[in-house]
């Protein structure tokens, strides 16, 4: 199942992690390296991601996207968060 900008599912780190095919701390690192999209806050000790744009990462990973080209796309989806419209 593709997802799409009209899919708010929130993935816990436990799923993202496991559907990256990586542990917690790799995960971390890849968004300390900047080549994945920080995690957006649900709760005072909780983050989560949207649903589409992880599966937006593991796109381009599997289309090959360098290093850099995964950081501007997780820093354009960070932005772009800023964009959809408020409830």
């Amino acid at each position: 199942m593709e997802s799409s900008k009209s899919d708010l599912r929130l993935l816990r780190l436990s799923e993202v992690a496991k559907k990256l095919g990586v542990c917690r701390v790799t995960l971390y690192s890849k968004i300390k390296e900047g080549v994945f999209p920080v995690p957006v806050g649900v709760g005072t000790r909780s983050v989560a991601w949207p649903n589409y744009e992880v599966d937006e990462m593991i796109k381009a990973i599997i289309a090959g996207y360098t290093d850099k080209q995964l950081a501007e796309r997780a820093q354009q989806m960070v932005i772009d968060r800023q964009k959809i419209e408020r409830l």
